[in-house]
């Protein structure tokens, strides 16, 4: 979406072994963060990939033991089918993160993960089998941008307070009742966080008639 092309992170070239067979290969390099971002996101490539890799751990354990309910659930026809319809859909958005290396778009990585959370946890509601909670996770819980790259620019996350409709509401406060970003915004690339459609109706558990 920034018309970065390759070659702006991958130019570090390969060298020695038998590039004169198989062509050159350009690594990504880490300098490339700091070339356009500035020298306080050093290290911020390293980060990223810990991260990713952190969730995926997580992720790929209660994605086991989800095939492993399935099998174990003894369903037939249409409840089968459907169940399997579903978990087949979180193995294939899975393992596409996987095989485009997902720190390449975290925010899309971040959705795979986090819309898979959900669809795992449907089929564990589905079949009554318990199945590991890692929505704490900053890439499933949102608060990713929070962890990884404001603290570096000095960005205050969450802000004490925030505007909306004219009104000022305690923004951190709310933070606290856990859920992470995802319960109330919409995450989809830098600086565009909407309010979820439906986060009126997350509102009104608490306020009557809502924000």
């Amino acid at each position: 979406m920034a018309r970065v092309g390759c070659v702006a992170c991958h130019y570090q070239k390969e060298s020695g072994g038998a590039r004169k067979y198989t062509g050159t290969t350009f690594f990504p390099s880490k300098e490339a963060c700091v070339k356009c971002h500035g020298s306080e996101f050093k290290g911020i490539w390293e980060e990223t990939g810990k991260a990713l890799k952190g969730a995926q751990r997580k992720f790929t354990d209660k994605l086991e033991k989800a095939r492993s309910a399935v099998s174990s659930a003894g369903l037939k026809g249409e409840p089968e089918k459907k169940i399997r319809a579903k978990l087949a859909k979180v193995e294939s958005r899975y393992e596409f993160l996987i095989a485009s290396r997902g720190e390449h778009n975290i925010y899309l990585a971040s959705e795979i993960l986090r819309r898979g959370n959900t669809s795992l946890n449907e089929i564990g509601t589905d079949l009554g089998a318990s199945l590991p909670d890692i929505s704490d996770d900053p890439l499933i819980s949102g608060m990713y941008c929070a962890t990884m790259c404001h603290p570096k620019v000095g960005v205050k996350v969450p802000p004490e307070t925030v505007r909306y409709k004219g009104k000022t509401m305690p923004h951190k406060a709310h933070t606290e009742f856990g859920g992470g970003c995802v319960k109330c915004h919409d995450i989809g690339a830098h600086k565009q966080t909407p309010l979820k459609k439906d986060a009126k109706a997350f509102c009104v558990n608490c306020h009557e008639g809502g924000p």
